[in-house]
């Protein structure tokens, strides 16, 4: 089986529940791979007489574990167009062979573009008030935002910041898609924060439409009852017909 017929096999839904209880550290990046299986079913496989082979490996400590070769550093076309080869011995579910495919697929990131950047330097602050200027910056830089509402963050305790990009491959739902990724696969604790920023990202050429701020009201319910928040906008090219959300938690 290819892994394209494999993912095509299984919703993403039922995938879930192995990934979390097979990588239970990823839980909280729930919502990246959803984006990662959606990519990959919408992408068209490259014919391959290529291998993904899983195997039993022995980490340093012995303890052994499923790992599945060949696919970290290809890209997703040429994965897709792969034929998975179980090793003797090994029985797995086809939902637990999925989910141990989603897992090495984004080793480098939860999409071709993330893996694009994989190696790219990371901003280097040297405290955390410059750390801080770097994301007043972003957050400010469509001017739908000033500096001086968002100035709290330097006397804050803690901030968080999660984004979410949408991958619905149809403009009128990229924002549903937002939504119920917050919705229905974020697992993170967000209850100790009660002052958030949410900034929805979009190209220049699909900005957000006045039909589509009916959903606004949909992201802030979903926040912590009580907590207090504000909007922004900003431009990514990158991002297509697509958006993206970048939640900033605080306390």
């Amino acid at each position: 089986m290819k892994l394209k017929q494999l993912l095509q096999n299984y919703s993403f839904n039922s995938i879930v529940p192995h990934l979390v209880r097979l990588y239970p550290n990823q839980a909280g990046s729930i919502p990246a791979y959803k984006g990662a299986y959606d990519i990959l079913l919408h992408t068209e496989e490259v014919e391959s007489d290529e291998v993904m082979a899983i195997k039993r490996w022995k980490d340093p400590d012995n303890e052994v574990y499923i790992h599945v070769t060949n696919c970290e550093g290809d890209s997703w076309d040429w994965n897709l167009g792969k034929e998975l080869v179980i090793e003797d011995g090994i029985v797995l579910s086809g939902e637990e062979l999925a989910a141990h495919c989603l897992w090495s697929l984004t080793f480098y990131g939860f999409s071709p573009r993330d893996k694009a950047h994989a190696f790219d330097e990371e901003p280097n602050f040297k405290n955390r008030k410059q750390r801080i200027e770097h994301l007043i910056a972003r957050l400010t830089a469509n001017k739908t935002l000033c500096r001086k509402e968002i100035n709290y963050l330097h006397r804050t305790k803690r901030i968080m910041e999660i984004p979410y990009n949408s991958y619905a491959y149809n403009k009128e739902q990229r924002l549903p898609y937002l939504i119920d990724l917050l919705e229905n696969y974020e697992q993170n604790d967000l209850s100790p924060y009660n002052t958030f920023i949410l900034m929805i990202s979009t190209s220049k050429e699909n900005p957000i439409l006045a039909s589509e701020k009916e959903y606004l009201s949909q992201f802030t319910a979903w926040l912590p009852k009580g907590a207090t928040y504000r909007w922004a906008f900003g431009i990514n090219e990158e991002l297509g017909e697509e958006a993206e959300l970048l939640l900033v938690g605080s306390y």
